[in-house]
């Protein structure tokens, strides 16, 4: 049992941000690091304001607000067959850091087309909810841990849910502690939790009072699925949600096993 624990507490600690219902640790965390901050403002409130004082004092009075009409970073994708070349011309003349990130550049680009093919691919409705395009993001860092995001949300009324595909190293540790059970032994006492199967993946479904149900599947060796959902009327219905979507799929175009 407590080897489980010591397991189970690694990959607490690196999967924070994927588990929801650990958001409450991590806020409480927040909320004494905010508090502790507080302290020390009002302590230094005559300082501050003194500092503030001459801050103010040496401003330029001559520049002007920032006005809309800018276009701003140009966050277009990179051409991958360029970026290519340019990493082997890089890599002919030895120039290995301007090669890697010519590489890195080509691999973002291709997450970034990879998570939009999948995008497609998810259903416009779920169980009466209908997609809210605006909400679709995809994210890549091109790094092992931060690695691929893809987010859908649907909404009626008040019920919502939201489907999130993590593709990482960390989405790995993620998975494996559902798939290995040992998320489910973290809380075995918990009655709001417990071990459940979708669509023949392994998953944990939670119900939280305030933050409604949650349900982390297991995919493949390196994906992770967070279906979440508020108001939904019952267990059931959440889990006819999460059984909406196409895991084979989705696992398939990640490449995953």
């Amino acid at each position: 049992m407590k080897k489980i624990l010591i397991l189970t507490g690694i990959c607490v600690l690196v999967s924070l941000n994927a588990y929801p219902q650990l958001r409450s640790l991590k806020n409480k965390m927040e909320n004494a690091i905010i508090d502790k901050a507080i302290d020390n403002m009002f302590e230094d409130d005559d300082k501050n304001n003194n500092d503030q004082d001459a801050a103010s004092e040496n401003n330029d009075s001559d520049r002007p607000e920032q006005k809309s009409g800018s276009s701003g970073l140009d966050n277009s994708l990179d051409d991958v067959p360029q970026a290519l070349a340019q990493a082997s011309d890089k890599y002919s003349t030895r120039e290995y850091r301007d090669a890697r990130t010519s590489l890195r550049k080509a691999l973002k680009t291709l997450d970034i087309k990879v998570g939009q093919q999948i995008l497609e691919s998810l259903p416009e409705s779920v169980k009466g909810l209908s997609m809210n395009k605006e909400s679709d993001r995809v994210d890549s860092e091109t790094s092992y841990w931060a690695g691929l995001s893809i987010r859908r949300e649907y909404k009626k009324g008040d019920s919502w849910s939201a489907i999130t595909i993590y593709n990482s190293s960390m989405a790995g540790v993620a998975t494996a502690a559902v798939g290995m059970g040992l998320y489910a032994d973290y809380s075995e006492d918990d009655e709001n939790q417990k071990s459940i199967q979708i669509k023949g993946n392994e998953a944990v479904i939670t119900f939280n009072d305030s933050e409604g149900y949650t349900v982390n599947i297991s995919v493949g060796q390196e994906t992770f699925v967070l279906v979440e959902g508020v108001n939904i009327s019952s267990e059931s219905e959440m889990i006819a949600i999460a059984e909406s979507f196409d895991y084979d799929s989705i696992r398939k175009a990640l490449g995953d096993q």
